[in-house]
């Protein structure tokens, strides 16, 4: 895929990244105003006015997540692996309907009507042309099941649609998700008491083999076991905390994506500009929740996401 125009205007769009000065300001704020009001500085003042509600940070994720997904879509128009990424946000809305959550909680960012993944999953009525999505909604048997299976039905999907691809980066994108997916797959399997093996993907770096020398093990002894993986940097801190680890596996992705910094054609740098747009809009909702519920700074600091 060439894509001059395209990956050139994303250099330019980069330099509007927020720079690691701007999130230590954000963190080091001494209040949750005084950190907002760091925004009206930045690339996100665009969106300030149409937050209905006075300092809706929610809102104003929904229409930076919004913007990028209709830039994605004028650079790489009907791309598999793009539309594949923003499936996330139709399996997302089908475990909210399926857990009976806050309708406030659904994303329009998906590829598909929510209304008509709602429909499925509460009333039954296929109208749903992802027969994925279909199969995976109608799998889920219980509470307990809903975030494992959907999981697996999505990250299967995934895993063999970027495999696919010639891109070192993209099929990387694609083994550490599928990593990230079946430790934690292990790991909430162990604290629900259910066995994780019929919820697990087709292994990617971790082998068949490592998996099932895991499974019962504890997680200080599992990753004393994940030593010769390469980023096993990111997550040597520990597997305890889901949210840590998830955010140390996106820090290594981010990492390797670097690269395509250095690419002036192909995917990749489109790739590579969602993630930074992602790590960052994650970064900021991280640091705003923290400061309304009065987190210190050295603490904000210690979990800010590694910045693009």
């Amino acid at each position: 895929m060439d894509n001059f125009y395209g990956v050139a205007r994303l250099r330019a769009l980069e330099t509007y990244l927020l720079s690691a000065d701007q999130i230590n300001r954000l963190a080091q704020a001494a209040d949750f105003e005084a950190a907002f009001s760091v925004l009206s500085e930045t690339k996100y003042a665009e969106h300030l006015h149409n937050i209905k509600q006075a300092f809706g940070y929610e809102e104003l994720y929904d229409l930076e997540r919004s913007s990028l997904k209709n830039l994605l879509n004028t650079l790489a128009p009907g791309n598999e692996i793009i539309n594949a990424l923003y499936l996330q946000y139709d399996y997302l809305n089908a475990k909210l309907f399926l857990k009976n959550e806050a309708p406030e909680k659904i994303s329009s960012l998906g590829n598909f009507d929510p209304e008509k993944i709602r429909k499925y999953a509460r009333e039954g009525i296929k109208d749903l042309a992802d027969h994925n999505l279909v199969a995976a909604i109608g799998q889920a048997k219980s509470n307990h099941e809903i975030d494992l299976t959907l999981d697996q039905y999505y990250y299967q999907f995934i895993k063999k649609l970027f495999s696919k691809s010639p891109s070192p980066l993209i099929r990387l994108y694609a083994q550490a998700k599928t990593d990230l997916t079946n430790l934690k797959t292990i790991l909430r399997c162990q604290l629900i008491g259910k066995k994780p093996e019929s919820f697990l993907l087709e292994p990617a770096l971790i082998d068949h083999e490592l998996l099932e020398s895991i499974i019962a093990k504890k997680p200080a002894e599992i990753i004393n076991r994940l030593y010769h993986l390469p980023y096993f940097p990111f997550i040597s801190a520990g597997l305890e905390d889901f949210a840590k680890l998830e955010k140390n596996l996106d820090d290594y992705i981010l990492a390797s994506f670097k690269k395509a910094k250095y690419m002036c054609s192909g995917l990749e740098p489109i790739i590579a500009y969602y993630l930074a747009k992602e790590n960052e809009i994650n970064t900021l909702r991280f640091i705003l929740i923290c400061k309304r519920n009065f987190v210190a700074s050295d603490k904000i600091k210690e979990r800010v996401r590694l910045i693009y």
